[in-house]
């Protein structure tokens, strides 16, 4: 069987940037207040896009950016990850192919996917390297959740960034390829509520009064099956593949927020050099963030060390992936 790797990766935040302490601030929260939340978030700074900015823009921002290191002529295969597309018909995909003035011999989808959309995106890219049927997948993660969310739910408001990124698999193996070793899914449909934009697909056409989409998020609900599933997940994960915890140089979690992501930490016992937190000044970009983490932490792993990617979220759907430095 081929072997695939992840061979690049970009990522695009538009430029508009809304501060949290601010945001607190305005709306009369006192001091003890604004250090407790923004404790417990871990956010400072978010990125939105404008009236004018959709997640095609953004995604067509973070391509260019992988197209100054890579020949589009090469790509044979896009795969774009949004829950937040220009229509519902047709894909964003399609109109990437487009506006990315790539080849027309491609095959081009979306995937409706959250937090653990990269995992299924790169599962894919996986399967048809080593399948033969490309040679290099381009991936795309890209979404504004800021247009779905109600200003007045601060459980989403003071979390939620717009932002994209994109990255290749390959057969092909360069100097700072990851090579994609194994994976492992989960999915509970029963909790689809916890996590749910309303009057966006075929049922709003039955809304009579023409409601805005937006997204409601029961944060208990979604921090409970966090902590319930993935730990287990993770560890059964490992297991499946021989390796243990202490073989695995750094966990790249879905960077949901700083309070999920340290009772992980707490709960697999991993340590502070080994788990990455990085949202301060990113907050939690849906799809975007592992491979947003990957890119800035990208540098760190070294020859033959082995990373941990896992998402999880809206779905609820959940997915992690094992990789190696080539």
């Amino acid at each position: 069987m081929t072997r695939s790797y992840l061979n690049n990766i970009e990522y695009f935040l538009p430029p508009i940037k809304k501060n949290n302490i601010k945001f607190l601030n305005s709306i009369g929260k006192d001091k003890k207040r604004i250090q407790k939340i923004i404790e417990k978030v871990g956010v400072i700074q978010r990125s939105v896009s404008d009236n004018k900015t959709f997640s095609n823009d953004l995604a067509l921002r973070s391509a260019l950016k992988i197209f100054k290191k890579i020949n589009k002529k090469k790509v044979d295969y896009l795969i774009n990850c949004t829950q937040t597309p220009e229509y519902l018909i047709p894909t964003n995909a399609c109109i990437l192919q487009n506006k990315l003035k790539l080849k027309k011999d491609i095959g081009a989808l979306d995937i409706n996917l959250g937090c653990s959309g990269f995992i299924y995106l790169l599962s894919l890219a996986k399967a048809l390297v080593s399948s033969k049927i490309s040679k290099n997948v381009l991936l795309i993660t890209s979404d504004t959740y800021s247009k779905l969310i109600d200003n007045n739910d601060l459980g989403t408001k003071l979390i939620f960034s717009d932002a994209a990124s994109s990255s290749l698999v390959s057969k092909e193996k360069k100097k700072d390829s990851l090579e994609i070793i194994d994976f492992e899914f989960g999915t509970d449909g029963n909790g689809y509520k916890d996590f749910i934009c309303d009057n966006f697909g075929s049922k709003s056409f039955l809304n009579k009064n023409e409601i805005k989409p937006k997204i409601n998020m029961n944060g208990s609900k979604i921090f409970e099956f966090t902590l319930n599933t993935i730990p287990e997940f993770t560890l059964k994960f490992l297991k499946k593949n021989k390796i243990s915890q202490n073989k695995i140089k750094y966990y790249f979690f879905h960077q949901a927020s700083k309070l999920v992501l340290e009772n992980l930490q707490k709960k697999l016992k991993i340590s502070d050099e080994k788990m990455i937190i990085d949202l301060k000044k990113i907050g939690n970009t849906v799809s975007s963030s592992i491979p947003i983490a990957l890119k800035k932490n990208f540098k760190k792993i070294k020859k033959n060390e082995f990373i941990l990617l896992c998402g999880f979220g809206v779905g609820l759907s959940w997915g992690a992936c094992l990789l190696k430095k080539a």
